[in-house]
């Protein structure tokens, strides 16, 4: 009952979200200004010079409709009502329905966070998707395979952490460069909202890394599921879940929203 509940909080959370999203989405495209954009393609070094095109703010926007949308749908109308299936996922630690989601809401996550951070090669944005996306394939193999194959589960858990330290080593990196020329030339840094976004987002992502392992760890020790302490890391995967994808909206309408409505393009990170 306790999962149930939760489930039903996190699905309503997204789905208010996604409509505040929705509104404000609708706003950006009935105004006739050019709003808050950011820098994307690629960068010639050979004169010197970087060639961006630009990411408009109404597609990140749209981006994180598609993610609370998609969450919000999954808790309410497959989580929340508690079917076999899913019940009986839960009770034996493998739940596919969350990788599968994750794959896509995470990957999108990543993709917003990168753009918000700095990076700006198209190369770049294009690695970390996949890397992002391979991480949770890497979990679903794990969770499939931690009683019947311990090695290659543990393989799986090992590959999973290693693209994600990946991902998130890519980014700060970037950020920190971008923190270390302003200091260099005398401007301001990043936004106080884009600095939440690098710690927040890093540890919370690092979370569902470690809810993993606690996992992995007893499935690997027992050879039948432990199903009490199975649903309570499914509980735990949904407070992550609507933690993170609710900061990360949060966040970004706080900071993007006021500078958008000055009503010309400019860029966080230029």
């Amino acid at each position: 009952m306790t999962l149930i509940i939760t489930n039903y909080i996190a699905g309503s959370t997204q789905l208010l979200l996604c409509a505040f999203l929705v509104t404000w989405l609708f706003t950006l495209l009935m105004d006739g200004s050019e709003a808050l954009s950011f820098p994307i393609g690629e960068y010639n070094g050979d004169s010197g010079n970087n060639t961006f095109g630009r990411v408009a703010l109404w597609v990140l926007v749209s981006l994180m409709i598609l993610f609370t949308l998609l969450t919000g749908l999954v808790h309410i109308l497959i989580y929340a009502r508690a079917s076999t299936v899913y019940k009986s996922n839960v009770d034996s630690g493998l739940n596919y329905i969350r990788w599968i989601e994750y794959s896509i809401t995470a990957t999108i996550m990543m993709f917003i966070i990168a753009v918000l951070c700095g990076i700006g090669s198209v190369d770049t944005l294009g690695l970390l998707v996949v890397a992002s996306l391979c991480c949770m394939l890497c979990g679903l193999v794990s969770e499939s395979t931690s009683r019947s194959n311990a090695y290659a589960s543990k393989l799986a858990t090992l590959t999973g952490w290693l693209l994600m330290i990946a991902c998130f080593g890519v980014i700060l990196r970037r950020f920190g460069s971008i923190v270390k020329q302003a200091e260099q030339n005398g401007r301001d840094g990043p936004p106080s909202f884009v600095w939440a976004i690098v710690i927040g987002m890093t540890t919370l992502y690092m979370s569902f890394a470690v809810i993993h392992l606690v996992h992995m760890r007893r499935q690997w020790a027992q050879g039948t599921p432990d199903v009490p302490f199975n649903n309570r890391i499914e509980q735990s995967y949904t407070i992550a879940s609507v933690i993170s994808k609710t900061l990360l909206v949060v966040l970004v309408a706080s900071g993007l929203f006021a500078r958008d409505s000055g009503g010309k393009q400019q860029s966080i990170n230029e």
